[in-house]
């Protein structure tokens, strides 16, 4: 906007500028206020130039305040727009919509590292013990094992007339009782090389039989040189000499 004033009889223009809220947008300037020095016909080139630049900045024309209008408006609703509709999450967007925007799988990637071996756990309870399994069937019969080391050994049945267990003796020949000692005295005759004045013996009794009691006697005093001498003799308060006590002896 241009006003004329004079003083001190001297013309001068004082060119303001108005700057509206449009213009700020456009020229991002403040407002200023120029004021020219005086001009006076001989003015010189440069002074005029100044004047003229000043009268540029004129009011703008309708056009131009309609074109910043809609120049502030568009730019002021796409940040508006902008700031409102930010989609921050897919929760924001339609599900229906949501399934199309996924990608096809990508290729498969490779195997990771093995991890660490673990701790190792703790010890488990004990389980409950479990029913007792059917009694299997019986096993075949095994072979023969081998012969003894013994070097004699025999079964005595003491019966009225004492016998040996043929399946069970071995170089023992037989066996009888001593003259004058018919009860509980047994007199066995070993296989040739064996003699009982050398070799000592052992005697063990049958429970199948007559429970009793069975020593040797080492020296065979009741019976005849190179026999093996047993007694026999039942257990009680008590004891006595008996017959019907079964017997083993080894040699060994």
């Amino acid at each position: 906007m241009l006003s004329h004033r004079s003083r001190n009889g001297v013309g001068t223009y004082a060119n303001r500028v108005n700057c509206s809220l449009f213009q700020r947008l456009l020229l991002r300037a403040n407002c200023l206020t120029l004021t020219t020095p005086p001009v006076s016909i001989a003015a010189t080139a440069p002074e005029r130039k100044k004047v003229e630049m000043h009268k540029l900045l004129k009011k703008p024309s309708p056009a131009m305040i309609v074109a910043c209008l809609a120049l502030f408006v568009a730019s002021a609703g796409t940040g508006i727009a902008a700031h409102h509709y930010l989609i921050t999450s897919t929760k924001q967007i339609k599900p229906s919509v949501l399934s199309k925007l996924k990608g096809a799988k990508g290729p498969k990637g490779a195997t990771g590292a093995i991890g660490l071996t673990g701790a190792t756990g703790a010890t488990g309870l004990t389980g409950a013990i479990g029913l007792t399994g059917a009694i299997g069937a019986t096993g075949a019969t095994g072979a023969q094992g081998v012969a003894g080391t013994a070097r004699a050994y025999a079964y005595v049945k003491a019966t009225v007339t004492p016998t040996l267990d043929a399946s069970l003796t071995k170089n023992f020949t037989a066996v009888s009782r001593p003259t004058g000692y018919p009860t509980g005295f047994y007199c066995l005759t070993p296989a040739s090389g064996i003699d009982p004045n050398s070799v000592p013996f052992a005697v063990s009794t049958d429970w199948s039989g007559l429970a009793g009691t069975a020593y040797y006697e080492p020296y065979g005093h009741n019976c005849a040189s190179g026999q093996f001498e047993v007694i026999t003799a039942t257990i009680a308060a008590s004891p006595a000499f008996e017959n019907g006590v079964n017997f083993t002896v080894v040699v060994p």
